[in-house]
């Protein structure tokens, strides 16, 4: 089975706040940031899923996708690239301290082999997003690095 789930739990409650079914073969966690300055935050997930060439191969291809929150809705933030993002959870915050968010994330770059480790790519996103405020869960086990959310 390759199927993911994206499940959001309310701490305080055990509450699903949030439930989807995109991609496959993905376990990286998400992070969150304020990506279109609405004042609320937004997941921000790299999605794989399996395209079929000439009926008889299966290839992989894999992009970074917003859960907006608030609006309920989801967008793509990249396009989609051959490889897959088996486990690599990508990085949200202002790396060159120029006042705008960043992205890094990681894929492999083999797109018929989910396990082959003979190629990687690491990606920095310059965004155009003012950093307006910190941002609280921006990589994995948070900003802090303690997996504690405060």
């Amino acid at each position: 089975m390759q199927d993911s789930k994206q499940i959001m739990y309310n701490g305080k409650s055990g509450k699903i706040e949030f439930l989807d079914s995109l991609g496959v073969l993905q376990t990286s966690s998400p992070v969150v940031a304020d990506l279109n300055n609405d004042g609320f935050d937004d997941g921000v997930v790299c999605i794989n899923y399996i395209v079929a060439e000439k009926e008889i191969f299966r290839t992989y291809r894999n992009m970074l996708v917003i859960y907006d929150f608030h609006k309920e809705s989801t967008y793509q933030l990249t396009q989609e690239i051959p490889g897959i993002n088996l486990s690599s959870t990508p990085w949200v915050g202002d790396l060159d301290n120029d006042g705008k968010l960043d992205i890094i994330y990681c894929y492999l770059t083999n797109k018929r082999n989910e396990t082959a480790m003979d190629g990687f790519k690491m990606v920095r996103l310059s965004l155009e997003t003012e950093r307006k405020k910190q941002v609280k869960w921006g990589s994995y086990m948070g900003s802090n690095y303690d997996g504690v959310f405060k």
